[in-house]
Formats: structure tokens, C-alpha cells, sequence
């Protein structure tokens, strides 16, 4: 669920990013400098923090830094050094991400209505998920950049909830699709209607139970006329047709 912050959520937040911080600038020394954890900046956490789930996470996870056997710099398998705290954190966020990216295998390998799978008919989707599984799977033992790639790649995967992410990606693709029409006029009225969706599971939660709204496959291959495009908007979307401009154009 989309989170609304109250009060008391910024200050714990802000709590956690502080004394995380401090404790990072205890322990630093030459020598250890480059193992230890990179420090928190709460703004862009708290932007980045779209779920109350993933709030009470991020304020957890900050808050294990504290234990002192946490603090441990050990060796991985492939050379590269970090804390015992992040080498866990990173480990949870990488099972956070294999269970997304094998979900989103499993939907490219469920049967059409042709009978087929997307990955039976050679989706080149299904073989990028595989490789990524699979470079999640194996991120103790990359090197150097390869070995920091991954771990920005696990974090922006496992710090989002499946279901914001999929509402995520379907709202931008639906903007995609619908971008095709971005030269008729009452464009920047579709557009206004998507963009007062601020988080993505509110979208899909006005779209989800509408046939047409829904369906992107149908979108990708309709191509409205001006007049349609209106239809679209009055009837779908239910805009106010005294909002829009040029109603009446009939198609000759």
C-alpha cells in the first residue's frame, strides 16, 4: 500500500539515517575507509520510500548497524570487502529481487490464448530475466566494477515491493503506447489525467477492472481518429467533454 506519511515516520527515519551515520564516522580510518557502507542521505531515502512496507524495512536495516558484530569487515569469495551488515542487506535485497524477476519468468512462460507462452514463441524478455537471475544469484562473486553493477542493479530491484514495481512499469508503458497520439488535440488532457497518479498502484488500481483501460495489447494495436481519441477520453476516462477542445470532428 501506498504510504502516507505522518509525523512521527520522519522523525524515526530521520533517527536512523542520523545515528547510522554517526556510527559510519566512528569507525572510519584510513584503512578501512573504502569497506565501510556508503552514508545515508535522508532526503533521498525518503523520496525513494514509496510503501510503508519498505519504510519500517529501511528503518530496520539501518538500525542492524548498530550491533557491533555488524560492523565486522570480512573478505568475499571474490576478493571484495565489506561489512558483515552489508554483505546481509545486500543478500535480503537479492532474494527480494530473485522472487520478482522469477515472478515476472513465470508470467512470460504462462500459456496465451494461442496455446504458447511468450517464451515459446522466443521472447527476448524471458532470456534477459534468466541472465539477470542469474547474475543475482551469483553477486558474491563478481570483481571490481562488475561486483558494483550488480549490487546497484539488486538494489533498485529488491527496494521496491513486486506489485509497486509491475504497477511501475505498466504505467510508463502505457504512456509509451499512448504517446502515439501526442500531436491530437485534448493530448494534454490524457496526460494530465495519468500524471495525478502520483504513485504507480493508484493508476493501476483505475485501470485494472476496465477492459479497454486495461488492455495494453489492444492499445499497441488501435489507432485512434481524432473523434475516437475523444470517445476514448469522455467515455474511458471520463473526462468532462466541456473540458475538451474540437469534439465534433467527424471523420470524412
Amino acid at each position: 500500500m501506498a504510504i502516507k506519511w505522518k509525523q512521527s515516520d520522519y522523525m524515526q527515519l530521520g533517527k536512523a539515517v542520523k545515528q547510522f551515520n554517526r556510527k559510519i564516522l566512528e569507525l572510519e580510518t584510513d584503512e578501512n575507509q573504502a569497506f565501510l557502507p556508503d552514508m545515508q542521505n535522508y532526503k533521498q531515502m525518503k523520496e525513494s520510500i514509496k510503501t510503508r512496507q519498505e519504510l519500517n524495512r529501511y528503518i530496520k536495516s539501518l538500525n542492524r548497524f548498530k550491533k557491533e558484530s555488524s560492523q565486522k569487515i570480512i573478505e568475499l569469495e571474490s576478493g571484495e570487502k565489506l561489512t558483515v551488515w552489508e554483505q546481509r542487506e545486500i543478500q535480503k535485497m537479492a532474494n527480494r529481487a530473485l522472487t520478482q524477476v522469477n515472478k515476472e519468468i513465470a508470467e512470460q512462460e504462462k500459456p496465451t490464448e494461442s496455446g504458447y507462452s511468450l517464451a515459446q514463441m522466443g521472447s527476448l524478455e524471458v532470456n534477459r530475466l534468466k541472465k539477470q537471475a542469474e547474475n543475482i544469484k551469483g553477486w558474491q562473486s563478481k570483481t571490481q566494477s562488475s561486483f558494483r553493477r550488480n549490487i546497484e542493479s539488486i538494489k533498485n530491484l529488491g527496494r521496491l515491493d513486486y506489485d509497486y514495481r509491475k504497477a511501475e512499469i505498466y504505467m510508463q508503458n502505457y504512456k509509451d503506447v499512448m504517446g502515439k497520439y501526442s500531436s491530437y488535440d485534448n493530448y494534454e488532457i490524457f496526460e494530465k489525467f495519468v500524471n495525478r497518479y502520483k504513485n504507480p498502484i493508484s493508476f493501476w488500481n483505475r485501470v485494472k477492472n476496465h477492459e479497454v483501460l486495461k488492455d495494453l495489447t489492444y492499445q499497441s494495436e488501435q489507432y485512434y481518429t481524432q473523434a475516437e481519441f475523444n470517445d476514448f477520453l469522455i467515455n474511458d476516462l471520463g473526462i468532462d467533454p466541456e473540458e475538451l477542445k474540437n469534439i465534433d470532428v467527424e471523420e470524412k
